[in-house]
């Protein structure tokens, strides 16, 4: 037999074992300071492209009636891996690669699968926040890849509530602020780890501890270095707020006027808890009882003439929050709570006393 055509056939028998070695990772990038990536970020690598979901576009309309409405449309993405590493040492962002053991008929499936929800018609999906993102696409495709054992495995209650895995906003102090007071009760209910696999962080750590067996290494590409201020940043929203209605109580000549904006603002946002608990859909921010807390009733401790019933109205609305915030471990909000007591007690021994 001709050399060139051994050689032919040598390259013809190794063509299957090269599509077969291909290498697949889960990507896992850490938070970010945009408020979109707070969270993280996971995807799936096979060899050097990247399959990703959950990009989005600023400039789309009515994107903020979507988010609202709950009814955002994602899509998916592939890149490099080489692009991806670049972006998050340039974004200061963790980098975090987990090499996946699995059998070279999984492999080749969960390629086909990405490759056809990356079609022009498939691209496209409906976002939500907990239960269709980036990392529940990703846990999606490695149960079917691991034959459904890691909804097995996942099925087991984790310490963890979505206020637990969603408070820690990471430089986002306003918005932490607003999760804190938008959510209701189901928010610090505790959720299994499939639940909360929803979380890029949860689902790398998952695999760590729980599916060693599909592990065949793990190593951090890119480590950030760590911020002195990030605690400071994270809360400083709140604590500007604090600040200034302390203030605003030391500072007699201001303490009126103080009290009258504050009642206002706390009124008015008792007012959007209603609507998203009765008019949005958004489901954890049903039986919100944080309305006892931004009552809709200290509009009338400003608008109309101040009295003792309204104003030990509003205490024991405030004792009934104490109640709730205790049962469920929401205690993020009880500065603010003992500083409107406050409020609420002066300003009720002062019209006791006039």
């Amino acid at each position: 037999m001709p050399r060139w055509l051994c050689c032919c056939l040598l390259v013809l028998l190794c063509l299957p074992l090269k599509a077969e070695s291909q290498t697949v990772r889960m990507i896992t990038i850490g938070p970010g300071d945009a408020f979109w990536s707070v969270y993280g970020h996971t995807a799936l690598a096979i060899d050097q492209q990247v399959y990703a979901f959950g990009y989005f576009d600023f400039s789309e309309e009515n994107l903020f009636k979507a988010f609202l409405l709950n009814d955002m449309n994602y899509a998916m993405g592939i890149s490099e891996l080489s692009d991806e590493l670049y972006w998050a040492r340039h974004s200061e962002r963790q980098f975090t690669e987990q090499v996946l053991d699995l059998p070279p008929a999984a492999v080749r499936q969960l390629k086909q699968q990405l490759d056809w929800h990356y079609l022009p018609e498939n691209r496209r999906y409906q976002y939500d926040y907990f239960a269709n993102n980036c990392a529940t696409k990703v846990r999606d495709f490695l149960n079917q890849a691991t034959e459904g054992a890691l909804y097995q495995k996942a099925q087991i209650l984790s310490p963890y509530s979505y206020a637990d895995l969603t408070l820690p906003t990471h430089q986002q102090s306003a918005m932490r602020f607003g999760l804190a007071v938008g959510y209701g009760y189901q928010a610090y209910e505790t959720i299994s780890y499939w639940q909360a696999m929803a979380f890029p962080l949860v689902i790398e750590d998952f695999l760590r501890q729980h599916m060693t067996g599909w592990l065949a290494g793990e190593s951090v590409l890119y480590q950030p270095p760590t911020g002195s201020w990030d605690l400071l940043y994270d809360h400083s929203f709140y604590l500007i707020l604090l600040s200034i209605l302390v203030l605003g109580w030391l500072i007699r000549p201001l303490r009126r006027h103080v009290i009258n904006v504050w009642f206002c603002l706390a009124g008015f946002v008792g007012v959007v808890i209603l609507v998203l608990w009765f008019v949005m859909p958004h489901p954890v921010a049903d039986g919100n009882f944080n309305l006892l807390l931004f009552n809709p009733v200290l509009f009338l401790a400003v608008v109309l003439k101040r009295t003792q019933a309204v104003h030990l109205l509003l205490m024991v609305c405030l004792l009934l929050w104490l109640g709730f915030a205790g049962y469920w471990g929401a205690w993020y909000l009880l500065p603010l709570m003992m500083v409107q007591l406050l409020y609420l007690v002066s300003g009720w021994l002062q019209i006791r006393t006039a």
